[in-house]
């Protein structure tokens, strides 16, 4: 059932960016020649705080659907030792300084929980400290894009909850 549904969701996302815009809705509600309401229901439902995007965790988190996948699983996917979610979006890092990171996000996390301004900045400091300066780090939420340059082997993405993190080092010239 989990996978027909999101077939539903990326019948509207067809660029599979996660995130349904109202120009997706309304694009779709056009195509299908559905009622003006049906763009309405669906912000009604899934968008009640009108961010005028729908990502696909929110969509899977209010049809439950996160909930029965996590119980017809023994051990989730993407995780570190039982660490919460990682969905790995993009990397130019070794595996080790991967984990690294990953544990120091966790530890800002627990500090600063849902404050991401000094989340960034703690975990600045400490990848500056721990690994040199020039570290840059970015919370987003929903759809992003990015084009940005960084020292070779020093540039990390992914979404852990409904954070996600961009993590690259500039070199110094």
């Amino acid at each position: 059932m989990t996978e027909e549904l999101k077939e539903v969701y990326f019948n509207i996302d067809k660029n599979r960016t996660d995130a349904i815009t109202i120009a997706d809705l309304e694009k779709y509600r056009q195509e299908n020649n559905l009622s003006e309401d049906f763009i309405h229901q669906w912000q009604k439902l899934f968008d009640p705080d009108s961010t005028g995007v729908i990502t696909l965790q929110k969509f899977l988190d209010i049809l439950c659907l996160n909930r029965m996948e996590d119980q017809n699983k023994d051990e989730p996917i993407g995780t570190i030792e039982g660490q919460q979610e990682l969905l790995q979006i993009a990397e130019d890092m070794e595996p080790d300084k991967q984990k690294a990171i990953f544990e120091l996000v966790q530890q800002v996390e627990d500090v600063h929980g849902a404050n991401d301004r000094d989340i960034v900045r703690s975990l600045k400091t400490k990848l500056d400290d721990k690994y040199g300066r020039l570290w840059h780090i970015f919370i987003v939420k929903g759809q992003f894009h990015a084009f940005y340059s960084y020292e070779g082997g020093n540039s990390f993405c992914f979404k852990k909850g409904p954070r996600i993190y961009i993590i690259y080092k500039t070199p110094k010239e």
